[in-house]
């Protein structure tokens, strides 16, 4: 249901006091206060673009047809991250791990951001589902696997250069619209295992509008024993469906 604001925080720090297992499904509102634009709000990356729109540069596809322009918009998205900070909303949930280890609860946060300010505030228990900007990724020479190298210091337009031991031309760490979420790189499989133990759900500053999130959130609303809680400005696309 839907509280008035002081019912509603008493109500979901009941639920945290009383539970196991705490889980905070995070999206790319939780940044929007450090300046980083949302995905899909009025003035998010997926509503404007110069040639593209931006679901359409986001792609494997794109990549492979155009490096250059992929790693111009990439190389903007780095920049506009590397210069924020975190903010209230990452250093609560950082408080908010603390206090869960403090009192012998599980706490995990399954983030959808790829700006790493999560781990900046200082969020150790973190799967990012949808990569992480901080690191590119190459074909290892040495394994001939897909491998994380960090990002380049000093790259801050087009490809940037191939880190030493690999080979290839380098992609951001991240889940483009065309690719599927696999263990190996995005612990997807993790997250989902973490959502299905937890006695709370936080789902904070996202609209659910990709496959994993949206099937965490939903799953865990259809099990009467899951507290699940809509933290989020925008509720048109979610909260009525599944919120208990």
């Amino acid at each position: 249901g839907v509280f008035s604001t002081d019912k509603w925080v008493t109500a979901v720090a009941a639920a945290v006091r009383s539970a196991r297992s705490v889980v905070c499904l995070t999206g790319a509102g939780l940044s929007a206060e450090s300046g980083i634009p949302t995905f899909r709000g009025a003035d998010g990356y997926w509503v404007k673009g110069k040639n593209y729109k931006p679901q359409e540069m986001a792609t494997f596809a794109f990549f492979e047809r155009d490096p250059e322009e992929f790693w111009e918009w990439y190389q903007y998205r780095h920049r506009v991250i590397s210069e924020a900070e975190p903010n209230a909303g990452h250093h609560a949930l950082v408080a908010l791990e603390q206090w869960c280890a403090d009192s012998g609860k599980s706490f995990q946060q399954i983030s959808q951001s790829v700006d790493n300010l999560a781990r900046r505030a200082g969020c150790r228990n973190i799967y990012e589902i949808h990569g992480n900007l901080s690191f590119i990724r190459c074909m290892s020479a040495a394994t001939g696997r897909e491998e994380l190298f960090p990002w380049a210091e000093g790259s801050s337009s087009g490809i940037p250069p191939t880190p030493a031991g690999a080979r290839g031309i380098p992609r951001p760490h991240v889940l483009l619209f065309d690719e599927c979420y696999y263990e190996a790189m995005f612990r997807s499989e993790s997250a989902m295992g973490a959502a299905e133990e937890c006695d709370v759900l936080m789902v904070i500053g996202t609209m659910l509008e990709t496959s994993l999130p949206a099937q965490i959130a939903w799953s865990r609303s259809s099990r009467d024993w899951t507290f699940v809680c809509d933290i989020n400005i925008s509720h048109e696309h979610v909260s009525e469906g599944y919120m208990n």
